[in-house]
């Protein structure tokens, strides 16, 4: 018989494998982690077991192929113009491109405080 941690961890890959779809993985785990009577431990156990295998399988990738792969979109080296490597992750440069265009929509967002209210005020009056 498998402890809770490896029958939560088979639950979750089996999750991943059929559902493609990260919202739909995600609300499927919530779903099975709150009924499933793990304590905070257990939980943290299951997710640290998840993460050991994956980096494990990460590095043997990266070994085996001698490629870097981003990892957020987990292209290779040779899928784009640069990656830049950290000592856990490393980012391509078309992924580096959308977060700076994510941070300047966020920037160009009116403020939503006291101080922003007043600043479109006066632009509003000038």
């Amino acid at each position: 018989m498998s402890s809770p941690i490896e029958q939560m961890v088979a639950y979750i890959v089996r999750t991943a494998e059929k559902e493609r779809e990260p919202r739909l993985i995600a609300e499927a785990l919530e779903s099975e982690l709150k009924g499933s009577g793990l304590s905070p431990r257990d939980l943290a156990l299951t997710f640290s077991t998840l993460e050991t295998a994956l980096s494990h399988y990460l590095g043997s990738y990266e070994r085996a192929t001698g490629l870097v792969a981003c990892s957020f979109c987990h292209k290779t080296q040779g899928a784009v113009a640069l990656i830049i490597q950290g000592p856990t992750a490393a980012i391509c440069d078309e992924c580096v491109t959308i977060a700076v265009d994510m941070v300047k929509e966020k920037q160009a967002e009116p403020k939503q405080g006291t101080l922003g209210r007043l600043t479109e005020w006066f632009r509003g009056r000038t």
